[in-house]
């Protein structure tokens, strides 16, 4: 009797989709440039989402104060993060609790874009960040 030898049908089917895969991610026929901003995650802003007051007025915020890449936020009742100005982290007795905070609000680019100079991928965002200038802020008892 011959010995039973594994099949190789299986292993060319992957061949072939991961050939077609690769094929499709090569983007023949697209200008260079960045990628398609619906490609890359970008959290939308909502009414519901977006601090109370508009773009550029004093006003106050409340949500919970986390630590983010870029720096020390506000999150939100929303889910939005609110960049706190000059504070790179909350202090550690600080971090996870309800703050009130008041100063200017602006929408402004923090974070660089996801897109280096020669189209290649690296961490960023796109768009802009709400920034909480001029900041006070206290945790709420």
């Amino acid at each position: 009797m011959e010995p039973l030898r594994p099949s190789r049908a299986p292993w060319r089917a992957v061949i072939v989709i991961l050939g077609g895969v690769l094929a499709a991610c090569a983007g023949e026929g697209r200008a260079p440039g960045p990628a398609p901003q619906a490609a890359m995650a970008s959290p939308a802003r909502s009414a519901e989402a977006a601090p109370p007051a508009a773009a550029g007025a004093a006003t106050t915020i409340e949500g919970v104060a986390r630590n983010a890449k870029a720096g020390a936020v506000v999150l939100t009742a929303g889910g939005e993060p609110v960049y706190v100005q000059g504070l790179d982290a909350w202090p550690r007795d600080v971090d996870g609790k309800t703050v009130v905070a008041t100063g200017r609000l602006v929408d402004k680019k923090l974070i660089p874009d996801p897109v280096g100079p020669d189209g290649e991928l690296r961490q960023g965002a796109v768009g802009t960040q709400r920034v909480l200038e001029q900041p006070a802020w206290r945790v709420k008892p």
